[in-house]
């Protein structure tokens, strides 16, 4: 599923469910970087104010 900025931001909560390693580690770089990452899920999550669940699976 693929939301706007915006509508991600207008959420109460934010769920993230990811598998495999390649994209925690995308994901950890991307959180690690915040507003100034390459991967717009950084920059989005860098504007959060509400809470950040995340589920991640190994394959």
């Amino acid at each position: 599923m693929t939301l706007t900025r915006s509508a991600i931001l207008a959420a109460r909560s934010i769920f993230i469910t990811i598998d495999g390693d390649e994209k925690k580690r995308v994901l950890e770089e991307a959180l690690e970087e915040g507003a100034k990452s390459d991967w717009p899920i950084g920059r989005v999550l860098a504007d959060a104010e509400q809470s950040i669940d995340i589920h991640w699976r190994k394959k």
